[in-house]
């Protein structure tokens, strides 16, 4: 594992789904998980039935609503250069080595935290 600061800026260069995107920092690329959503996901998997079943949903619309959410975050992010801030409380990585961070961009002359837009659009299961 190679260091990854707790605090810095980087450019998202891939959306994986509406919460875990590809950031290059440095030169290298990081898989980062963003701290405070947990978004529908855009594979049919044992996850994605139980956020089905939590919502009351069929899975496929489960599926649809991940589609939107990564759509929505390639829209708002692809390219572009993101704030990336560990809080001193949080673990540095998950389970499957994603760099957990809390995510902000630049956007309409305010810096928004990505978590909350998701939220606010309804893209978290």
């Amino acid at each position: 594992m190679t260091f990854f600061p707790a605090s810095c800026q980087a450019v998202v260069n891939r959306v994986i789904d509406g919460d875990t995107y590809v950031a290059e920092f440095e030169n290298r690329e990081y898989i980062i998980r963003i701290i405070g959503c947990d978004c529908f996901e855009t594979r049919y998997t044992a996850k994605l039935r139980a956020q089905a079943r939590k919502h009351g949903i069929p899975i496929v619309q489960a599926y649809q609503k991940g589609i939107a959410a990564k759509h929505f975050a390639e829209n708002l992010l692809l390219g572009q250069t993101v704030h990336l801030t560990r809080p001193n409380d949080s673990p540095d990585n998950d389970p499957f080595y994603r760099y957990l961070r809390i995510v902000e961009v630049q956007c309409n002359n305010a810096v928004r935290d990505i978590a909350q837009l998701l939220t606010m659009r309804g893209h978290v299961a």
